[in-house]
């Protein structure tokens, strides 16, 4: 410690370090504990040539083990030669102490900061995993393959009733393949369908749909076109997606044959499908 450090402090901060180091005391650390204030205040005070606050001669005096006017007279005393070597080697060996719990606290916190960032990858990579397998078949060249069948409803509540077509038809769907790129969903299918009155009377044609795809859910516009005489039916369907193990879903369209009594009627209906 130089000349020049030694006239600015006094003999109660020397044998404060003094005691620190007798008792393995980080006083940065916990100047609070034992001084209820902080490392820079109990610092201010004790070095300050200022006549010293009571409540830090109380908290001196216990901690030094000494009488309050023995910190007082050591407050007081500006002649701290011949303290200067242990008062040096005092505060080496704080200093000293408070690298090592700096250290310490380091490795401490290096440790379970590396810890906390194995934590997020091995969730990251088995959150991967499931959104892969959860997705892959779906979002691949191909889509992922289907059958199923579906068959109109009828729905005769009185506001309604008068809007809508008695059901006609049964289908069943083949060769389905659902498709989803992000946030779009594309559906192709082989239909068949068969008169409810007249099972024998089919009509095959091809099924195709595109809308938008949200958290297990579709909204598609659809067409079916019939091979024979390439008549079109439009409509609408939501389709509830989940798991894609066994979709369900219903759809909605207007009955467009000029030559038939159930032209302009709506025709509602469900579908199930079912995984290959």
């Amino acid at each position: 410690m130089s000349k020049e450090n030694l006239e600015s402090v006094t003999e109660l901060w020397m044998r404060v370090l003094a005691k620190c180091n007798e008792k393995n005391i980080n006083i940065t650390a916990e100047s609070k504990t034992y001084f209820f204030v902080s490392y820079s205040s109990l610092l201010r005070n004790v070095k300050s040539t200022q006549k010293i606050k009571p409540i830090y001669v109380k908290k001196l005096a216990e901690f030094l083990e000494v009488s309050e006017l023995q910190i007082l007279d050591w407050h007081e005393n500006k002649d701290v030669t011949s303290l200067a070597e242990d008062s040096e080697n005092a505060f080496e060996s704080s200093t000293n102490v408070i690298e090592q719990t700096k250290s310490a606290f380091g490795a401490g916190k290096r440790t379970k900061i590396i810890i906390f960032l194995a934590t997020c990858l091995l969730t990251l990579l088995c959150l991967s995993y499931y959104l892969l397998n959860y997705n892959t078949t779906l979002n691949s060249e191909k889509g992922r393959m289907y059958f199923g069948e579906g068959t109109d409803i009828s729905l005769s509540m009185s506001k309604v009733g008068d809007d809508f077509q008695l059901p006609l038809y049964n289908y069943d769907f083949k060769n389905v393949e659902i498709k989803v790129e992000e946030e779009k969903i594309h559906i192709t299918a082989d239909i068949d369908t068969s008169r409810i009155e007249a099972p024998t009377i089919t009509y095959i044609g091809k099924f195709e749909a595109s809308g938008l795809y949200l958290d297990g859910n579709a909204a598609v516009t659809y067409k079916i076109l019939i091979n024979a005489n390439n008549e079109a039916w439009i409509g609408v369907m939501m389709l509830k997606i989940e798991t894609l193990e066994s979709p369900k879903g219903y759809w909605l369209t207007i009955l467009n044959d000029p030559d038939d009594e159930t032209f302009g009627k709506f025709l509602f209906g469900d579908a199930y499908l079912h995984k290959h």
